[in-house]
């Protein structure tokens, strides 16, 4: 939970990638948390950033790209990096300001250089502020919850700036728990145990195991029992153990994501019964989540049963996405940021 007192400010924790912007003599730049300059694919917040009224200056902050509902997306925001090309939609939230006109402000208090910054951004365009939650942090937590955020980020108010982890800063996320199929495990010598999970059909990522020995061993005998499953289209055999279809777990996972990110295993188990569909409509929607017809008697049926029969056809619905998280690719965990795969996306051509 969020820390509590007055001493505490707390902001919505953006979802996009850590940004640090640069003016000087030799103008804008806008750098990755990785020193990438991704000032080309910036190049309409850079336009923006060269308007502000100052000599020079450093701040930081998210750029994002946000849904219908005005969320930050995440994965919107990678597909508009992986073209290569900058878009006018990309937004800059801004949150803190290390230099101005010569002067070093990190040893000045967060709200004192968050007030300077805030005076500095104009608003209406697509460089903003990054405003902090009026309230104590267990409201603006239930409300950023409730909202559906990923979370908030609760800054100590008369802390210095300080790179790297600090306690001074302290990103809470909002998680929530959903029930998925398991379709795979991975056990590897040295590695943190993972389950990999579908649902409806599609690849969502892999699930962190950390169950007592006892609970454990079951999950693997269980797992064991049902190797032998195809392999997802685009997804190599030897990667993990690939299962049959009839066994699902109950996974905490970060809310409103389209794949698994931070997510823990809670629970395991066989699949239940469900009603088969009667309407065409209904009946198409099984089709396209289980790649097969499904019965026309109306009968309820048991889903391993029929997966079982179907296994092949429902298997090629997987949207082939390698599976990032068995170290095929770096990822980055920035502490305002997102989890971002900076690493799998090549500089500009040209920075």
């Amino acid at each position: 939970m969020p820390p509590a007192g007055a001493d505490w400010s707390h902001e919505i924790k953006f979802d996009g990638y850590r940004t640090q912007v640069v003016k000087d003599e030799d103008g804008i730049r806008f750098f990755t948390k990785n020193g990438f300059d991704w000032t080309a694919r910036y190049r309409y917040l850079a336009e923006e950033a060269a308007a502000i009224d100052a000599e020079s200056f450093i701040l930081e902050g998210e750029a994002i790209m946000i849904d219908d509902a005005g969320l930050s997306d995440f994965h919107a925001m990678q597909a508009v990096i992986g073209l290569r090309r900058p878009s006018p939609d990309i937004y800059l939230v801004a949150f803190d300001l290390l230099f101005l006109n010569g002067h070093d402000l990190r040893g000045m208090p967060t709200e004192d250089r968050r007030e300077i910054l805030q005076e500095m951004i104009p608003t209406g365009g697509h460089i903003q502020f990054s405003e902090a939650m009026p309230g104590a942090g267990d409201a603006v937590y239930h409300l950023v919850d409730k909202a559906g955020l990923e979370g908030m980020v609760s800054k100590l108010k008369a802390s210095p700036y300080r790179s790297g982890k600090t306690g001074a800063w302290r990103k809470i996320k909002c998680f929530e728990e959903k029930e998925m199929e398991i379709i795979g495990a991975q056990r590897e010598r040295g590695k943190a145990a993972q389950v990999i999970m579908a649902e409806k059909g599609h690849y969502k990522g892999g699930a962190f195991v950390s169950f007592s020995a006892d609970k454990r061993q079951a999950l693997w005998d269980r797992v064991q029992g049902k190797v032998g499953g195809p392999v997802p289209k685009g997804h190599k055999k030897d990667k993990a153990e690939w299962l049959k279809p009839g066994l699902v777990g109950r996974v905490k996972t970060l809310k409103g994501e389209d794949k698994l990110r931070h997510a823990r295993l809670l629970d395991f188990g066989r699949m239940m019964h469900m009603a088969v569909p009667k309407k065409d409509q209904e009946r198409a929607t099984y089709a396209r989540m289980y790649g097969a017809q499904a019965p026309r008697d109306g009968k309820e049926r048991a889903v391993p049963a029929y997966w079982g029969e179907h296994a092949d056809a429902w298997l090629q619905g997987f949207d082939g996405e390698p599976v990032a998280a068995f170290g095929k690719t770096k990822t980055v965990n920035d502490e305002m940021g997102a989890e971002v795969d900076e690493a799998a996306v090549e500089r500009p051509t040209g920075t």
